[in-house]
């Protein structure tokens, strides 16, 4: 009272302000200000360093204290002379009046604040009742007019301490000189450090404690809670005494107060805030306790923002401040991996995203760069970007301590030439232009372009947009058919015209095991080791199924998860600086595991998924994947980015030139391609070099993973040695290149054996009842599926029995379409577009084998259960277990599916053309005939019986003459439009296409079916017309089958 007693409220500023701060909390009572910072004595006993935020028992503290003072002058009487004296006189009156105690006086004045009404002015009206009263007005005593002053202050004073305003001015006004005492207290006492030790004192103010542990001290602690941390501190946290007892001994520094003028190292295991050692600092000193990162000092920003994370701190864990060029380069690959990259540019760099944090400004990118390079760093390339021009990337460079020729051999394989064996009898019957597989193929190709081409939207401007539709590889999956089925073809040519040079003649018991031998050379395309590739059309570049019907008699070795393996090896054998790659060791470990732990999926599903993220696709693009799996496809994806720079850092001179001289969209992933595969192909050298020691010669293909070789020279080696091939080649990889590799023994088996051991037996019959015989024939493949998916038998055997086209094919070709048989028994076929591992109804699926084209029934049941029949033989699994078997076989390219449908569906012209596929063989002895046949097999070496007819060499003439000139005719009208034709020489036959009228005429029209492939009954009638011709003298003319 006696310091305000002369204040009006317009003179209030921040010097009054901090004046009553100090009135009510300072004298060292709750607030102090000492060393350029503030502090406010907390509750459990310690003085807290101020951090922005005012305590609450301040702004408590301070309202009860104006409260209390306006009370007082409201309770003087109006003879209060305005000096010290008449205040100290007013003072000691009320204290008398309430007995002398002074808590009984504040009370009073307390409730005189609130209960008393404020006094107006004279002449005011109530809208003026809140105008401010000046102390010095003569119409109310100045004793009044200080208690309204008073009384509207306090909201002054509360927004000016929220709102920050006075701290400052306090430090600097009202600063003292105390040193804090040695000592700390807790939820529950308070300790000092004295000369005698550790002592426990009173909680109070003048103990000068600025350090506070929010733990109970006092309380029990039980005996095995101790032994627990007592062992931690032996084992887990330290394992090292003299370092405990250093680090504890600092801690003890750091409580007592002291500025140490050292710093305690400690090195271990975590990065800044992550290591057990800030774990347990920040367990025992709580808020007292930070961790800085003194590589965040390179950028004002977060120096500025870090600076006041240190203010009341007594412990500080402090990271290790790296070099300067070896943090940039961590922080470029960081940048680099977030932004899924593999190259920058220097405006790149520039420009990057503000969430990056570099050690250096970015307007000195360049200078950095410049200065990396020199350090060897980063790689530069020129190179020319379609939107940039000519500019130049760069890229992270991994320090290594041997180089890649130090361990493989970059020299090219001076072995370049192998003998391959062909089987004459499967190359004849399944790679011939007329065989139902070749058919097939040309079917699928051509249809999946159609559908490919009526997707694709109208032309536009710019760069096309990658489709992630499922049908987006139609286009893909054509020109890769059309690829195989051209290669086969060339095949197919050179092993008849090798078999027929040979000059072998083919008898009954020599057709079946006649097998030619072939040269095949192969060549580097590099100048370095890498892949080595055939030069013509060989075993290596045919596909799975074609090298299975080509050479039935081999073995397939190949190198398991070969990249994972190879590349896990490669990289600790070359050791690069700071490269760590846990996801592709755990591949490399067990692949399997990964696939079910992980990704929740089969191996083979998986396998695809992992070899694709590994080369370079996106994680998120596989939707089907739980996120921890996403997780770990994430991290495997940015180790394979450190791989490719790796690579690049290792063959930095042909990473160069393959980016300043090709048109390659991905070098790096290219570079990362040859650097692997040099250690794979010297792999592969040393399993020829085994093989080549057989006494028995044998086919040998090189497939990049792996060597096919034949049986007979996999037994002699094997009896030769004494040990398994498989052992034999590990051996030798190991001894002669040091790579650890698993070989095994990939020969595809049988789909019967497979259908046994990943599928197992059902009890559900077959529905083909006492027509088993006849519906398991290889061209009653298809009705057999649709009978056991539910078609009416019987309705089916008399479609079978009935003289119609589609079984006069089937006599002559031994193959049954799709199309004959779409309705049948109520069930419409609807060609599916991809083969997938979700079905929701039942469907007929396609598929390529060795010896035939063979439809399958799948019938789908409730809980993710199939059955599928084949050969009478019904078998129960999962569509996952369904599509693992297609893979383990020889892959889904050449497989396609039909949905079975109750009604008619709408088929667009994009999915008509599946509808032509083929089931069935093109040899004619896997083939039965179809029930109550009385067509019988055409001779040419005269009538054995009266059922059979003799054509005399005119009248076979005649017939060659007419097909020729029919041929000829629809050679003539290439390059006009095709509508739909029968043909000339033949009933019923009618073709969409011109190409199958060409093929049907070159296949079917032959000398050894005397040009009448439809039967009998056509070339009775051609033969009567010819007689009558003869009989009435008429001039013969070639019309005789178009006539008949």
């Amino acid at each position: 009272a006696l310091a305000v007693h002369r204040l009006r409220l317009l003179d209030v500023s921040r010097r009054e302000e901090v004046l009553f701060l100090e009135l009510v909390e300072g004298s060292g009572r709750h607030v102090r200000a000492h060393n350029g910072q503030c502090f406010f004595y907390s509750e459990h006993g310690h003085w807290n360093a101020y951090k922005g935020v005012i305590p609450e028992g301040t702004l408590a503290r301070c309202k009860k204290f104006l409260i209390q003072l306006e009370g007082l002058y409201a309770m003087f009487q109006g003879n209060v002379l305005r000096d010290h004296e008449g205040i100290l006189q007013a003072s000691q009156r009320l204290l008398e009046r309430h007995s002398l105690r002074s808590d009984v006086l504040l009370t009073a004045c307390e409730k005189a604040a609130i209960c008393r009404m404020p006094t107006k002015s004279k002449g005011s009206n109530p809208g003026e009742a809140d105008v401010d009263q000046d102390p010095g007005d003569d119409s109310i005593h100045w004793t009044l007019a200080m208690a309204n002053t008073i009384g509207k202050l306090y909201v002054k004073l509360q927004t000016s301490l929220l709102n920050d305003s006075i701290i400052k001015y306090y430090i600097a006004w009202c600063s003292l000189d105390i040193q804090p005492s040695g000592g700390f207290c807790t939820m529950d006492a308070s300790f000092t450090f004295t000369e005698h030790g550790l002592q426990a004192v009173r909680k109070t103010a003048r103990n000068n404690v600025y350090v506070y542990l929010p733990h109970r001290m006092l309380d029990p602690v039980a005996e095995d809670v101790k032994k627990r941390v007592d062992l931690f501190w032996k084992t887990t946290y330290w394992a090292n005494a003299e370092a405990f007892e250093v680090f504890m001994a600092s801690l003890v520094l750091a409580l007592r107060g002291e500025n140490v003028d050292r710093a305690f190292w400690g090195i271990g295991s975590g990065g800044v805030g992550q290591s057990l050692q800030t774990a347990h600092l920040e367990a025992i000193l709580g808020e007292y306790h930070t961790c800085l990162d003194m590589n965040i000092y390179f950028v004002d920003e977060e120096m500025r923002k870090q600076a006041a994370n240190i203010v009341g701190k007594i412990v500080a864990a402090i990271a290790k401040h790296k070099a300067e060029q070896e943090e940039a380069s961590r922080q470029l690959r960081d940048w680099l991996s977030g932004e899924r990259k593999d190259w920058f540019t220097a405006a790149q760099l520039k420009t990057a995203k503000a969430k990056f944090v570099f050690n250096f400004n970015r307007c000195d990118a360049q200078d950095v760069i410049d200065k990396m390079i020199g350090n060897g760093q980063l790689l530069s390339a020129p190179t020319v970007l379609p939107k940039v021009g000519q500019t130049t990337l760069y890229i992270p460079i991994y320090p290594c301590k041997r180089s890649l020729d130090a361990v493989v051999s970059l020299d090219h394989d001076t072995e370049m030439i192998f003998i391959e064996e062909y089987h004459v009898s499967g190359v004849r019957s399944r790679l011939a232009a007329d065989c139902s597989r070749s058919l097939n193929i040309r079917t699928l190709a051509e249809n999946h372009k159609k559908k490919r081409s009526a997707q694709l939207p109208g032309k536009k401007k710019g760069a096309p947009k990658r489709s992630t539709d499922v049908d987006a590889a139609d286009g893909d999956i054509s020109a890769d058919l059309l690829n195989a089925l051209e290669k086969q073809t060339s095949l197919h040519r050179e092993v008849l015209e090798a078999a027929s040079a040979t000059g072998q003649q083919e008898t009954d018991s020599t057709k079946e095991n006649l097998y030619v031998t072939m040269q095949r050379q192969y060549f580097y395309p590099k100048d370095i080791r890498c892949r080595r590739y055939v030069t013509e059309v060989g075993a290596q570049s045919v596909s799975r199924l074609t090298r299975a019907i080509c050479c039935p008699h081999t073995a397939d070795y190949d190198i398991s998860a070969a990249m994972f393996n190879i590349v896990v090896q490669l990289c600790d054998m070359v050791e690069p600086t700071g490269l760590d790659i846990p996801s592709w060791r755990a591949v490399a470990t067990s692949r399997s595991r990964v696939c079910s732990d992980q990704l929740k999926c089969t191996e083979s599903i998986g396998k695809k998924i992992l070899t694709e993220v590994a080369n370079g696709a996106t994680p998120s693009s596989f939707t089907n994947i739980a996120k921890p799996g996403l997780t770990f496809l994430t991290a495997l994806s940015t180790e394979s980015r450190f791989l490719r720079w790796l690579a690049c850092s290792q063959l930095q001179t042909h990473y160069v030139e393959l980016r300043r001289s090709s048109r390659n969209h991905w070098p790096e992933a290219s570079i990362f391609a040859l650097w692997w595969t040099v250690a794979e192909d010297l792999i592969l050298q040393s399993m020829t070099r085994v093989v080549r020691q057989g006494e028995v010669a044998g086919h040998v293909s090189c497939h990049f993973d792996g060597i096919l070789i034949a049986r007979s020279l996999a037994q002699s080696i094997e009896e030769s040695t004494g040990k398994s091939m498989i052992s034999l080649l590990e051996e030798n990889v190991l001894e002669q290149t040091r790579f650890k590799v698993t070989i095994k023994d990939k020969t595809v088996p049988s789909l019967d054996e497979l259908l046994d051991s990943r599928l197992k037996p059902s009890q559900v019959e077959s529905k083909l009842s006492t027509y088993a015989e006849t519906l398991t024939a290889i061209s009653n493949s298809i009705p057999a599926a649709l009978v056991f998916l539910g078609a009416d038998l019987k309705q089916i055997i008399l479609r079978l029995r009935e003289e119609s086209p589609a079984n006069t094919k089937a006599e002559t070709r031994h193959v049954r379409q799709y199309s004959d048989w779409n309705g049948c028994g109520d069930l419409h076929l609807l060609p599916r577009s991809v083969f997938t591992a979700e079905a929701d109804s039942d469907f007929l699926l396609h598929l390529e084998l060795p010896d035939s084209s063979f439809c399958m029934g799948v019938k789908v049941l409730p809980a993710n259960t199939i059955l599928v029949m084949r050969g009478g033989r019904v078998y129960e699994g999962s569509m996952s277990d369904l599509m693992d078997l297609l893979e383990a076989f020889h892959g889904i390219k050449e497989t396609f599916c039909f949905d079975i449908v109750s009604e008619p569906a709408a088929i667009d012209d994009t999915n008509s053309g599946f509808l032509d596929l083929l089931a069935g063989s093109s040899d004619g002895r896997t083939s039965k005939k179809r029930p109550a046949s009385q067509t019988h097999v055409v001779q040419t070496h005269g009538p054995q019986n009266e059922g059979e007819i003799d054509v005399g060499a005119e009248l076979m003439n005649l017939m060659k003459r007419e097909v020729e000139e029919a041929m000829d005719n629809v050679n003539c009208q290439t390059g006009t439009t095709f509508s739909a034709t029968t043909c000339p020489c033949c009933p019923w036959r009618r073709f969409n296409k011109r190409a199958h009228l060409r093929q049907h005429l070159l296949s079917q029209h032959t000398t050894a079916k005397r040009y009448c492939p439809s039967g009998t009954k056509q070339l009775r009638i051609a033969v009567s017309i010819y007689d009558q011709d003869a009989i009435t003298g008429k001039e013969m003319q070639p019309y005789f089958l178009s006539r008949a």
